[in-house]
């Protein structure tokens, strides 16, 4: 890995066993020991933890890409790994098509209109540098970018 750091799925530690959601009091204490790590990536989408999780960030790389983009991934992502479990889930976690998934895919569908603004929104108001891809093509621009350079230098760019 070009930067040499751990990471963090956080929907390896979310999840129990078959999706299960922890209580509050146990999810926060998780993320409480996550975010102790003195260096890390931290991957996922967890908005209700965003604000915790950019006080101890030194840069933000949000991938903001669109619909178009998005569904397709994820339902490829979920036949890829039917009815096993990804590399960056909880064990006990398995890829399946029944109404749980059908409840995700509205989340991912109304995300970039009921979650997205309170993001846009954080990003703005912290003083943390991030970058902002829109798409594929920008992500791998800066991952090259990344495994060229020995210290990559963010910017902060207004999302």
């Amino acid at each position: 890995m070009a930067l040499n750091l751990p990471v963090i799925h956080l929907d390896q530690h979310y999840h129990g066993p078959n999706w299960q959601e922890p209580p509050p009091g146990v999810w926060q204490a998780r993320l409480d020991k996550l975010l102790a790590g003195e260096r890390w990536i931290m991957d996922g989408n967890y908005a209700g933890s965003l604000d915790r999780r950019l006080r101890r960030a030194d840069a933000v790389v949000w991938l903001d890409f669109g619909r178009a983009v998005c569904l397709p991934r994820l339902i490829r992502r979920s036949l890829t790994y039917w009815r096993r479990e990804r590399p960056d889930t909880a064990p006990g976690c398995r890829e399946s098509f029944g109404w749980g998934y059908l409840d995700f895919l509205r989340f991912a569908w109304t995300w970039n209109d009921e979650v997205r603004p309170g993001i846009l929104a954080a990003l703005e108001q912290g003083d943390t540098p991030v970058w902002r891809l829109k798409t594929p093509k920008e992500a791998a621009e800066l991952t090259r970018e990344t495994q060229a350079a020995e210290s990559p230098r963010p910017q902060k760019i207004r999302p």
